[in-house]
């Protein structure tokens, strides 16, 4: 007899078919992952919630049966109702879980899903409110607490900032001595000095009666701890101001106060490589586009139109390619005659450009007397920025020719332009200077200054831009081509 082939058990193929029919109905109008993992994030957040209002009040509740002075402050605050309020808010989020979102869970149908998504969001939103209000209630009971404990440190403590305050204002205060000295050398900014001068003195008048306001609710037997709490909060305000107004004061007489020069002492550019790949079937329209940062080695040995996959169907080319390049500079900043090196410093395209023959020469100028907000970019020769002024200098007649002798409180400053070795700046060299057009360079035949001149080459010779080559221009990017293919 010829044996009977065995097949599949009938229940098998009943569980298969349940298997995938429910499978297959689920993806058509089930619920997807991510907003059924919102909802458990919810009841997380939400437990979490719960946790941390019950340990808040428990403390909340027992540090005050422990202080009378809490109790009085706490039943004048109503934290009590604020605490109430902050669990009613708790239980309408619990609400919506509960009757909202968790049955139109269990339903498990897509049809539904705003419901889930608006329920999720409004608890979401309740728990953060009133974690916050439970934040400020905490930190109102703390301030009180503090103060209660540390009344008498914070007394002393704020009149010892009221003098430091103080101390600052008097005649012969350090600030005092720097405004009178620049108020005197340069006139025409005494308006704006003199008027953040009495704004510093207004906010040392409004500190110094919050603090007498301060000491007398202190030394009351019984104080009014909310009223120094407002106190304290409005005398740090005025504090904080009164600093600001300080820092900014004392930043205004040192500007002035400053001879700058910013020197172009270096510049660069950095390549990167990119290829742009498609992926072409029966139609001279890409499928697919993707973009690629590769390396030299890869660019170089790339071409347009290069077929770098081949498939059945489809063929991947370089649709196109360009370099990007990213410039910098970095400057050497002159203050008073000492001299500091930036970092390497982002530059756009057209700025880099602009100066690529300004090497060594002054970028950023501001003499004493002014701030930084006023001073001038114009590009000139090291020091030619303080020629023919009589604030810095005059000309003297030396063997036969007119030259520029600084002053005293400027040859610091000349000489840190130059470092070692300051050259004559004559009389002649500045007439065809003032007459040029465009940045001087030096006299025709005889550069001096700038990316080619001789003084340049000797100072900044070791610098990246003249070992790279020095005047070469670069557009921030370089197409070497689009490519277009109709495929197989």
């Amino acid at each position: 007899m010829d044996k009977k082939k065995k097949g599949i058990p009938g229940w098998v193929i009943v569980l298969i078919m349940l298997f995938f029919g429910g499978l297959f109905f689920g993806l058509l109008g089930g619920l997807d992952s991510a907003t059924k993992e919102s909802v458990g994030n919810a009841q997380n957040f939400l437990k979490k919630a719960k946790r941390k209002f019950q340990k808040s009040k428990s403390e909340l509740i027992a540090e005050i049966k422990a202080s009378d002075v809490l109790k009085e402050y706490s039943e004048k605050e109503n934290w009590n109702k604020n605490l109430d309020g902050i669990e009613q808010e708790l239980l309408n989020a619990e609400k919506i879980m509960n009757k909202d979102v968790l049955p139109t869970l269990e339903k498990n149908d897509s049809e539904l899903k705003n419901i889930i998504v608006t329920g999720v969001k409004k608890i979401f939103e309740i728990c953060r409110e009133q974690s916050k209000n439970l934040d400020q209630l905490n930190n109102r009971k703390k301030a009180f607490s503090s103060m209660i404990t540390n009344l008498g440190k914070n007394k002393k403590k704020y009149n010892v900032q009221l003098k430091s305050m103080k101390n600052e204002l008097v005649k012969n205060g350090n600030l005092n001595n720097r405004l009178k000295m620049v108020v005197k050398l340069y006139p025409k900014k005494k308006n704006i000095l003199i008027k953040e001068w009495t704004i510093l003195k207004n906010k040392y008048k409004e500190e110094l009666k919050l603090y007498k306001s301060f000491k007398k609710e202190a030394e009351i037997e019984s104080p009014d701890y909310a009223n120094l709490l407002d106190l304290e909060k409005q005398f740090k305000k005025t504090r904080k101001e009164f600093q600001k107004t300080h820092k900014n004061l004392s930043k205004n007489i040192d500007e002035l106060n400053t001879a700058f020069d910013r020197i172009l002492a270096d510049m660069k550019h950095k390549e990167s490589f990119f290829i742009e790949y498609a992926v072409y079937g029966n139609s001279e329209t890409p499928k697919n586009v993707s973009t690629s940062q590769v390396s030299s080695n890869v660019y170089k040995g790339s071409y347009v139109n290069q077929v770098v996959r081949s498939g059945e169907w489809n063929d991947t080319c370089v649709d196109a390619m360009w370099k990007e390049y990213k410039f910098y500079h970095k400057y050497k900043d002159i203050k008073n005659g000492k001299s500091e090196l930036t970092k390497w410093i982002p530059v756009s395209d057209d700025v880099y450009e602009r100066n690529i023959e300004n090497l060594g020469m002054v970028v950023e100028n501001k003499p004493k007397g002014f701030y930084m907000s006023e001073s001038t970019c114009k590009i000139v020769p090291p020091g030619y920025s303080y020629l023919n002024n009589s604030k810095y200098g005059s000309w003297k007649k030396k063997n036969g020719k007119k030259v520029w002798v600084s002053l005293p409180e400027y040859e610091a400053q000349i000489d840190a332009l130059y470092e070692d070795e300051t050259p004559e700046m004559d009389y002649e060299d500045y007439d065809l200077y003032i007459h040029h057009r465009g940045p001087y360079y030096g006299r025709p035949g005889r550069l001096r200054w700038g990316s080619r001149g001789s003084w340049t080459n000797k100072r900044f010779g070791r610098t990246h831009f003249i070992k790279r080559g020095g005047t070469r221009t670069y557009s921030s990017r370089q197409f070497r081509g689009k490519g277009g293919r109709f495929g197989k």
